[in-house]
């Protein structure tokens, strides 16, 4: 195995019997899978040792501000906290049809009614050169529940500029 994709694909073929919901490739050495399952557990998997290049990781990059403001506005569109949007919001933001922070605000206030909207279960990506966090969740707002995914997108000074939801449902060819 020479590449990150071979790897996945060796992690793949060996937990194939169960049920995988994620594979990420881990910057530890020797070069392993991070998996978790459908019923929630996880591991970390290691092939059989073999000489193989370590996957390409910048351990000096800190994600820790872009992914802990992508956590607070997750956690603000759970439980309708519309303080945090206010603080997290670019002013040039763009979201669901909405533009500017003003018209992000009211739509987060005419959409997010419940004591709790949505529940997240995992950060997919945390994309740190496009400043971009990928997220899963269920919607639980009353007539529009579902599985879905969300990319929240950062401006240079780590404002919420736009947020994307692809409902899994909906995934036209």
């Amino acid at each position: 195995m020479s590449s990150a994709i071979e790897l996945l694909i060796a992690a793949h073929t060996a937990l194939s019997a169960v049920p995988l919901r994620t594979l990420r490739v881990s910057c530890l050495s020797p070069p392993s899978v991070l998996v978790s399952f459908m019923d929630g557990q996880s591991l970390m998997w290691t092939p059989k040792p073999e000489p193989m290049p370590m996957p390409a990781c910048d351990p000096g990059v800190d994600d820790s501000a872009m992914l802990g403001k992508a956590l607070r506005w997750l956690k603000a569109d759970y439980f309708a906290e519309f303080a945090v949007h206010e603080e997290l919001v670019a002013a040039n933001a763009s979201m669901f049809g909405a533009r500017g922070a003003d018209e992000v605000l009211a739509f987060k206030k005419s959409w997010l009614r419940m004591a709790k909207n949505y529940e997240v279960d995992a950060i997919l990506d945390v994309d740190l050169k496009n400043r971009v966090v990928v997220a899963s969740f269920d919607c639980l707002i009353s007539g529009k529940e579902g599985r879905g995914t969300d990319v929240m997108q950062f401006d240079e000074q780590m404002k919420v500029s736009g947020v994307a939801a692809i409902r899994h449902t909906q995934v036209t060819s």
